[in-house]
């Protein structure tokens, strides 16, 4: 469908944030509000579940650490055995489609088990089985809602819209498990987890709001980094995530038809007519330094660089895709702290419904505010973000918060009854902190240095790798609790988020200051700072 792609653009600028003077916000465009509102309600089911599901398997099916770490392992191990497909799979679908069959699929397990329950047929076998399924789609759901959001919003406004929803994370996870908590104090566990269900339901009702112009196969605006801007500020150069070998930047056009098929118009919008495969079509112009620019997908969904007109592969899509976040030195960097990080965050996790109610005596109720106390500091390093990248740099801030917080996780594993458990909580919201910071900037720092067309491919391959450690961290935790003692599992988690900075601090992160700055579509991009400034958002 070749006229379909530059319609569909039209369509989607118009529902973009854009203020007058130079003053954009992502709170303008209509289908950001429409993520947002429905991201409340699902964030609002996910937390709510991350507690209720977990105290099911301990309170109403006795199960000790073993099968507690079980669950945990279940609940991300669709990140390892489909991450990486998926991405490709959600860059040939509409993403708006993929949001709400994921979070109607999700209501459907979670309701299951209250009625399970109800009917006296609920089985530790038959709550693996929903937590797994609810994995699978929560993949799917994930890789598309950070796909899609660099085509809801300018450029200029991706670290506020990412700050908005990190944010709204931590407010979830104050909120949610919170009364998560509560709510199964008060109903008992399996019917909290009808409150989840309720969530998700509807999240995916009001998605059905968005707009249904995110064409699949079509390149979003915002993140592709022209030739010219190819050479970051640390030194290192982009990846080559387009090319069929994925070791060469960008190549010189030629007139021989050995250029990418589809360079960009210079006003960045879309091309009206189909892509040339001699390099000579004459309504499109190269870069002033005679590369070709990153180029729309072609309707065939055909990466740039590729000479011939057939999709790629499975396997090759997944290539790219790994090809683009290993072989950048920032990249990298970022999905080694972040998989770190996540791998002693499950590990404590894990341990902590175990740990409250056999070893301290305490409520689900106290395990519920131990858990919001972290979203509180989410949240507060999420709004602390862009200050910090206007005070430091971009990536300068991001390894300054991770050396300063992360060794705060140390203070986790000494959580006794007492001051202890005052401590315990100081390290735990300090490390939520770093967290929060860091998924403002890392995430948008990923976005701005990823191509359009690779933007499924790049985020599975960090879910691939970030939530398939927390996989590995759910049974890690889960043989250490059974064969030595919960508590040696917390010391493990512990340390390694005392350790998780390690990545950033000796990568070329701690020496960029900005953003990766260049032409965007429609020219909303704001020009290059110039040397050693800070960034201007």
């Amino acid at each position: 469908m070749p006229t379909f792609l530059p319609a569909s653009r039209r369509v989607r600028f118009s529902r973009r944030a854009r203020l007058p003077h130079g003053a954009p916000s992502p709170w303008r465009a209509e289908d950001f509000r429409v993520l947002f509102s429905a991201s409340v309600l699902s964030t609002l089911g996910t937390n709510v579940s991350y507690l209720a599901v977990p105290m099911v398997a301990v309170l109403a099916l006795d199960a000790g650490p073993g099968r507690v770490g079980l669950l945990a392992s279940l609940s991300t191990a669709a990140f390892l055995l489909i991450g990486l497909p998926a991405g490709a799979w959600v860059d040939r679908m509409r993403h708006r489609t993929v949001l709400i069959v994921a979070d109607l699929l999700r209501a459907a397990l979670l309701a299951w088990i209250p009625v399970a329950w109800w009917l006296g047929v609920l089985t530790f076998g038959g709550l693996c089985v929903v937590v797994f399924l609810s994995g699978v789609a929560t993949v799917l759901f994930d890789v598309a809602s950070q796909s899609v959001l660099p085509r809801l919003v300018e450029p200029a406004v991706l670290i506020p819209a990412n700050s908005a929803l990190v944010s709204l994370t931590a407010a979830g996870n104050v909120a949610g498990r919170g009364a998560g908590g509560a709510l199964v104090q008060l109903l008992g566990a399996p019917l909290a987890v009808v409150c989840a269900a309720a969530g998700h339901l509807g999240s995916g009702l009001r998605l059905l709001r968005m707009a249904r112009d995110d064409a699949h196969g079509a390149a979003p605006e915002p993140v592709a980094t022209p030739p010219e801007a190819a050479e970051t500020p640390d030194g290192t150069g982009l990846a080559a995530p387009g090319t069929a070998a994925g070791t060469a930047p960008e190549a010189p056009a030629s007139h021989a038809g050995t250029g990418p098929e589809r360079p960009a118009p210079p006003t960045g919008t879309a091309p009206e007519a189909p892509a040339s495969h001699t390099g000579t079509d004459p309504k499109r112009s190269a870069s002033p330094t005679g590369t070709a620019p990153e180029a729309p997908a072609s309707p065939t969904g055909a990466a740039p660089g590729r000479l011939s007109g057939r999709a790629p592969g499975l396997r090759a899509q997944i290539a790219e895709g790994l090809r683009h976040v290993l072989g950048h030195a920032e990249l990298r960097a970022l999905a080694l702290t972040g998989a770190v990080g996540n791998l002693g965050t499950v590990m404590v996790n894990t341990m902590l419904p175990v740990v409250f109610p056999r070893e301290l005596g305490l409520s689900a109720g106290a395990l519920g505010l131990f858990w919001a106390a972290g979203g509180i500091g989410l949240f507060l390093g999420a709004r602390c973000a862009r200050p910090l990248a206007d005070r430091f740099g971009h990536g300068r801030g991001l390894v300054v918060v991770d050396l300063c917080l992360s060794p705060a996780g140390l203070l986790v594993p000494l959580m006794d009854r007492g001051a202890w458990l005052w401590a315990a909580g100081a390290g735990w919201v300090a490390f939520a902190m770093r967290t929060g910071a860091a998924n403002v900037l890392g995430v948008s720092l990923r976005q701005r240095l990823t191509p359009g067309d690779l933007l499924g491919r790049m985020n599975a391959t960090f879910r691939f790798l970030l939530t398939g450690s927390m996989a590995v961290a759910g049974a890690l935790a889960g043989a250490i609790g059974a064969h030595c003692s919960p508590r040696t599992a917390l010391w493990a988690g512990g340390a390694l988020l005392g350790l998780s900075f390690l990545p950033v601090l000796f990568s070329p992160l701690r020496r960029r200051r900005e953003l990766p700055t260049g032409e965007a579509p429609c020219g909303s991009a704001a020009p290059a700072p110039r040397e050693n400034d800070a960034p201007k958002k």
